[in-house]
């Protein structure tokens, strides 16, 4: 306990009820923690609270976002959106959610395993239906290819798009 925050403060505490000085309590905790020691600022800042009357060494809640956003419920709400329509920006979501892009993008490629491929939220990893799919599919082009043999030549890809030239 002694080397967390509210260990740091209770000592504080504990020297300032000896009626040590700010700078007296400092050198004693730069002693005994050295490089860990709190600043100066922060040091002052405590006695400063415990001289108006903070009588505890728990720091005030702050305002604004939870510090997580990225619970279980979150994530199965951006699940089903992304279900809906894969095409949502990060813009979207963040608006409809109110998350930060940061958050929405480490639920979306860490927890949900996706990542963006032309404008499209696409999981990093295949589903054996997707996988079984792919070998279908490439199956069929390699019999037309061979019905065809210049059918390849009539076939413009990229970016893991295919589409049929004619």
């Amino acid at each position: 306990m002694e080397n967390s925050e509210d260990g740091k403060r209770y000592i504080i505490w504990f020297l300032w009820k000896q009626n040590k000085s700010g700078s007296e309590i400092l050198y004693e905790m730069e002693k005994v923690y050295g490089s860990k020691c709190p600043g100066k600022s922060m040091v002052y800042k405590w006695i400063d609270r415990f001289n108006d009357g903070h009588s505890t060494v728990d720091d005030n809640p702050r305002p604004g976002r939870p510090k997580t956003c990225s619970n279980q419920e979150n994530i199965k709400i951006i699940s089903n959106i992304l279900d809906k329509d894969r095409r949502v920006t990060l813009r979207q979501l963040e608006e409809e959610l109110g998350m930060s892009k940061s958050i929405l993008d480490k639920i979306l490629t860490e927890q949900l395993g996706m990542s963006r491929v032309l404008s499209r939220w696409v999981p990093k990893l295949l589903s054996e239906s997707q996988r079984i799919e792919r070998v279908r599919v490439c199956r069929q082009l390699l019999r037309i290819s061979k019905k065809e043999p210049r059918f390849f030549d009539r076939l413009v890809t990229g970016d893991e798009t295919w589409l049929h030239f004619y």
